[in-house]
């Protein structure tokens, strides 16, 4: 019983960490540390989850303006949670997000395929619907 609780502790401090860990990274981008921010989740990335890793990295290359880039992992974002019930605002994100990047690369035609989609992803209960 007492490793349980250890191991629940441990965990929990885990979470704690990584989630922090993100944070800071979310931060450098929004003080557009783009560069640093690539450096600390880079120099992390064995620490962070795939789906979040993607998203961030996408982000940071969006900023850099390096949108073919950003699609790149985006790609991988929206094959592995296209059949994830419990992560639909994670779609959602993506799917704006790859919208955004075909936007800035002109492909309006494209862009509005995953302005529509982000819609479609969404639970029809939402209230902001």
């Amino acid at each position: 019983m007492l490793l349980l609780h250890y191991s629940l502790g441990f965990v929990f401090l885990r979470e704690f960490i990584l989630n922090y860990l993100i944070e800071i990274i979310e931060e450098l981008i929004l003080q557009n540390e783009l560069e640093l921010a690539k450096k600390v989740l880079n120099d992390n990335a064995w620490k962070i989850n795939a789906l979040s890793y993607n998203d961030l990295m996408a982000t940071v290359l969006y900023g850099e303006d390096a949108y073919e880039e950003a699609l790149k992992f985006l790609s991988i974002n929206e094959t592995l949670l296209k059949n994830e019930v419990l992560l639909t605002d994670m779609l959602f994100t993506t799917y704006f997000q790859i919208g955004n990047c075909y936007h800035a690369l002109n492909k309006i035609q494209k862009a509005h395929v995953y302005y529509a989609l982000c819609f479609e992803s969404l639970d029809g209960n939402d209230p902001l619907l």
